[in-house]
């Protein structure tokens, strides 16, 4: 795996998701915008995304949008991970394709078992 990029305006949301991952034994990236995870898509596409839907700027939608239109984008697992887990926001993540949905707040123990469906992580 090269590296999972995780997109999260809120700062204690970064750092508890990149430590989640870190302990899991991967290697991550946190970003702050939608604007930057792009940026990091360019230069090398991960492997997976852990994404929240509510950003300023851009918000998760519009970043997959932006994904799907880049090279390679389109083979990324995507995980939508957010506190606005209604069926509308639901809905449009699956028709976008994004790989699974988890809400906020989640354990560790819930993003494992998405990685290890994902074969992303081993079980």
């Amino acid at each position: 795996m090269k590296y999972c990029l995780v997109v999260d305006d809120v700062p204690d949301n970064l750092y508890i998701t990149e430590k989640m991952l870190r302990a899991m034994g991967l290697k991550t990236i946190a970003v702050s915008s939608g604007e930057r995870a792009l940026s990091h898509c360019l230069l090398d596409m991960p492997t997976a995304i852990l994404l929240d839907i509510s950003m300023p700027e851009m918000n998760g939608f519009q970043f997959l949008h932006k994904l799907h239109s880049i090279g390679g984008g389109r083979a990324v697992k995507v995980i939508m991970c957010t506190a606005h887990a209604d069926i509308v926001n639901v809905k449009e993540a699956m028709r976008l394709g994004v790989s699974g949905f988890i809400a906020k707040p989640f354990k560790r123990t819930v993003l494992q078992s998405h990685l290890e469906r994902l074969s992303i992580l081993k079980h």
